[in-house]
């Protein structure tokens, strides 16, 4: 007996883009002809596909009727079949045990793609299923365009696809007629990127850029796919990062999808000029712009360094004739790459593309564009530590990743070394103390007359080296270590209040909201990474391992901040943010009881709570869903998901509830 073909279900929906317009994956204003056709001088081509035939309201209004007294007859036909003793088709053997005994016996295994033979009755689930699936075809066609609409404007593609062949790339010039604002508006973009300090990539020169951009414009099909890229990722940056939005009106992911097709346009993965630095800046732009990183950005870094060290950026002495300003500018994307593989493969919990022992490109000097050029015969010397720039950033940030990637390597072996641990801190310490005074932690109430570039500056140095010393003491802690809960406590606490004090800053109306890049994925990870090594110092001291310099009403205080701020972002964050709210909210309830009471709580000790009935409020897990349904293996795991402490946790998640204290 053969299965009949499956239904295929179609959207009805009007399609209300122009043709054009759909064919690029643009954003159509629904004009005749639209502003995009127009901007092109393709009048001509703007046409619209007629509306499709709507059935007759009345029509669907009663088979949808019709279906639901069907469905409704199915549920109490099944219902009525229970309540009668059986014999069950369905074998009681655990799946262990049926396994174990050969294939001779029968197992109807309901839903699975193991057996497609299986015969599943009128009143099985999967009946209401079908029946479900076509009440959802004879439901009006409005609300069908409600819901589809507001899937297709939140799953708005950003380019990573093309990259990896999930589209094919349009050719150059339909790409830069398609995706090309005009001068003025790509100038405006250019000149905020080269303003922000903090953001712009250390490898492009200012006036190597200008020259090329002016280049460029006299000829913008005769350019370097490549370098397109770059301007692209540029004003992505500039767009999303920056808020240089100006007049122009178009898609959030407009620019990194041009820039995704300029890659594979340059077969970005081949050793070619500028290919390194392209997918640098792309991937860049990602972190930038990013609420969640993308999936692929893993394999990305990858692919960048592999291609990175196969044109021999890791080596100092080049087999190449270089120039001083070439050689300089490699450096730099050198570090670049290196920084970014660090920080991603934190964020998710895998060891490094790079291989720290097999590279020996120094770092790139304190050099502004304007100290030399592409016409240098030599560099100069590098300016002084004191003399702050958008380099002493990329410099601070490639001493600390060189340990962090120690750090790393020392938490993620199999067998660590504890005699690793003293040198470690010494190394993190002492680029800490080789810092420019500018760039030493400053609390965010002092900073009122320094520049947003410079606020933001400080708070990622402060927060890399807060991560390296947590992340190094973190594993000793539920080893009683008093000097890792110590130190912990100390840059877990930095971490998290110096977050909770800035967030609000790089709104709209702080001090730094031109620099709103800053709330991105990286750094809301770091904030939740902050919230668990503080939770888990305070975890230990309940099992005993009490230090008395933690002050657990101040920390209490602090991780109240900490959930307010997790509480208003849950619905735009990564699911992370969940887990740890979960935490959040046990870690509190316990240790305010134990605060509030005097207790001494331990963790094979069950705790009673009860919420005030006056507010309301239930107990702590009581509407939550099960802790193990939190996790899907179809997300991307970052580091937070993985990390080993949860399993110290658990504990604190399986709080025992009872109706009296």
């Amino acid at each position: 007996m053969t299965t009949p073909p499956a239904r295929v279900i179609t959207r009805n929906r009007d399609k209300l883009a122009c043709k054009e317009c759909r064919r690029r994956k643009l954003r159509c204003d629904r004009l005749k002809p639209c502003s995009s056709c127009l901007r092109r001088g393709d009048e001509t081509s703007c046409t619209y596909q007629p509306p499709a035939p709507v059935a007759d309201r009345s029509e669907q209004q009663s088979e949808t009727q019709a279906r639901l007294e069907h469905l409704e007859q199915l549920v109490q036909q099944l219902a009525s079949q229970a309540s009668q003793p059986q014999q069950s088709s369905l074998s009681l053997t655990p799946p262990s045990q049926g396994f174990e005994a050969g294939g001779s016996g029968q197992h109807n295994i309901v839903g699975s793609s193991w057996d497609a033979s299986c015969y599943n009755g009128a009143t099985h689930w999967s009946a209401m299923l079908h029946d479900i699936q076509e009440l959802k075809l004879a439901m009006p066609i409005d609300d069908m365009l409600a819901s589809n609409s507001q899937i297709d404007d939140d799953d708005e593609s950003s380019g990573v696809e093309i990259l990896f062949g999930g589209a094919t790339p349009l050719p150059l010039d339909v790409v830069l007629a398609t995706y090309m604002p005009a001068r003025q508006e790509v100038d405006r973009m250019i000149s905020a990127y080269f303003r922000a300090g903090a953001v712009k990539a250390p490898f492009i020169h200012a006036s190597q850029f200008r020259r090329l951009y002016q280049e460029f414009w006299q000829a913008p099909s005769e350019a370097s796919p490549l370098w397109i890229s770059i301007l692209f990722s540029i004003c992505h940056i500039s767009a999303n990062a920056l808020k240089q939005h100006g007049n122009g009106q178009w898609s959030k992911n407009q620019f990194s999808v041009a820039a995704a097709h300029c890659l594979a346009l340059g077969h970005y993965f081949r050793p070619r000029n500028v290919a390194v630095e392209a997918l640098t800046v792309f991937i860049q732009a990602h972190c930038l712009t990013s609420r969640e990183l993308p999936s692929d950005i893993g394999a990305l870094v990858g692919l960048v360094i592999r291609l990175a060290t196969k044109m021999g950026y890791h080596k100092d002495q080049s087999l190449f004739q270089l120039s001083p300003f070439e050689d300089e500018m490699r450096r730099r994307t050198w570090s670049f790459c290196m920084q970014l593989d660090v920080i991603i493969s934190f964020h998710l919990g895998i060891p490094t593309s790079v291989q720290f022992p097999t590279w020996d490109t120094r770092a790139p000097r304190a050099l502004l564009d304007s100290d030399f050029d592409e016409n240098s015969v030599q560099l100069p010397p590098s300016r002084p530590a004191e003399d702050v720039s958008h380099m002493s950033f990329s410099i601070a940030k490639h001493a600390f990743m060189v340990v962090f990637e120690k750090v790393l390597r020392h938490t993620l072996s199999a067998s660590p070394d504890v005699s690793e641990l003293d040198g470690l801190d010494a190394e993190i310490r002492a680029v800490f103390s080789a810092l420019p005074e500018p760039l030493k932690p400053r609390p965010i109430a002092e900073s009122v007359v320094d520049s947003a570039s410079l606020i933001v500056t400080r708070l990622c140095v402060s927060f890399v080296y807060c991560k390296c010393l947590c992340v190094l003491h973190r594993p000793y802690v539920t080893q009683n270590c008093p000097e890792s809960i110590a130190v912990c406590y100390e840059v877990a606490s930095q971490l998290v209040g110096g977050f909770t004090d800035a967030y609000y800053e790089f709104t709209a109306g702080g001090q730094a909201e031109t620099e709103s890049w800053f709330l991105s994925a990286i750094s809301w990870h770091d904030f939740l990474f902050g919230i668990m090594a503080l939770c888990l110092v305070l975890c230990a001291s309940t099992c005993g391992h009490y230090n008395p310099t933690l002050d657990v009403q101040s920390s209490l205080k602090l991780l109240e901040k900490a959930r307010k701020l997790c509480r208003d972002q849950e619905q735009t964050r990564h699911k992370d943010t969940k887990r740890v709210m979960v935490l959040l909210d046990a870690v509190i309830q316990r240790l305010g009881v134990r605060d509030a009471f005097g207790l001494n709580l331990s963790f094979n000790e069950p705790v009673n709570m009860q919420m005030n009935s006056t507010t309301g409020g239930t107990g702590l897990f009581q509407n939550a869903a099960p802790w193990d349904s939190m996790w899907n293996n179809d997300e991307i795991m970052t580091g937070i998901a993985q990390d080993p402490s949860w399993k110290y946790f658990q504990q604190f998640l399986n709080v025992t509830v009872a109706p009296e204290l």
